[in-house]
C-alpha cells in the first residue's frame, strides 16, 4: 500500500512537467509571433522602396555598359536628320556609320545631279540601284524641263516606257489636261484624273 508522501510527491512532479510544457508552447507561441510580425510575407513600403532602387540601379548599370553605343547612334542620327533639314553636306562628315555617312552623302549627290541636270553625277553614287534611278530621275527632269519626252529615249529600253509615262503624268496633270491621262496604265491613269482639278 503507497504512502500518502509518495502520492504527493508524484502529484507535485507532474504539476510542475505540465507547467513547463504550457510555458514552452506559449513562448513558442509568441516567439513565431514576433518573427511574422518583423518579416510580413507582402513587403513594407521601404523594403519596396529598396526593391525599386535595386531595379533602376540595374538599369543604370545596362544603361552604362552600352552607352558608347547608344550615344553614338543618337549623334549619327541627329547629324543625318540635320544635314537633311538644314541641307547641309557637311554634316555628314561627322557621322561615325560608313553606312549612315554614305547614305548621308549619296541623297546630297542625288539631289545634285538632278537639280543641275548632270546624270554623270550619279556615278559617285556607291549604290548600283541607286545611281540608275539617279539617271531616270535626271533624264526625266531633263524631258519635263524642255516639254520634250524624246528625252527619255537616252535611258535603257527597261526605263524609256517609265520615264515617257511619268513625263505625261507631270505633264497632265501641270496643265491640268484630263486628256492626257488616258493613255497612261491603269493605276497611273487613276491617280493622274484624281490629282486633276475638274473644271
Amino acid at each position: 500500500m503507497a504512502k500518502e508522501g509518495e502520492h504527493h510527491g508524484d502529484f507535485s512532479w507532474k504539476g510542475i512537467f505540465v507547467a513547463i510544457i504550457i510555458a514552452l508552447v506559449i513562448f513558442a507561441v509568441v516567439y513565431i509571433f514576433f518573427i511574422f510580425k518583423a518579416s510580413p510575407t507582402i513587403p513594407t513600403e521601404t523594403q519596396a522602396t529598396y526593391q525599386g532602387a535595386d531595379l533602376e540601379k540595374q538599369m543604370l548599370d545596362s544603361c552604362i555598359n552600352n552607352c558608347n553605343k547608344c550615344e553614338q547612334n543618337c549623334r549619327d542620327n541627329f547629324y543625318f536628320e540635320s544635314s537633311q533639314t538644314k541641307n547641309d553636306e557637311s554634316l555628314c562628315s561627322s557621322i561615325e556609320s560608313e553606312t549612315l555617312k554614305s547614305e548621308c552623302n549619296n541623297n546630297f549627290i542625288y539631289t545634285k545631279a538632278v537639280e543641275s541636270k548632270d546624270s554623270s553625277l550619279c556615278a559617285q553614287l556607291s549604290d548600283e540601284d541607286r545611281k540608275l534611278s539617279c539617271v531616270f530621275s535626271v533624264t526625266l527632269k531633263k524631258a519635263i524641263d524642255s516639254e520634250n519626252s524624246d528625252e527619255c529615249n537616252s535611258l535603257s529600253e527597261g526605263q524609256i516606257q517609265g520615264c515617257v509615262n511619268s513625263f505625261t503624268f507631270q505633264t497632265a496633270v501641270k496643265s491640268n489636261n484630263p486628256t492626257l491621262c488616258e493613255s497612261l496604265p491603269n493605276d497611273m491613269k487613276t491617280d493622274c484624273l484624281f490629282q486633276i482639278t475638274p473644271q
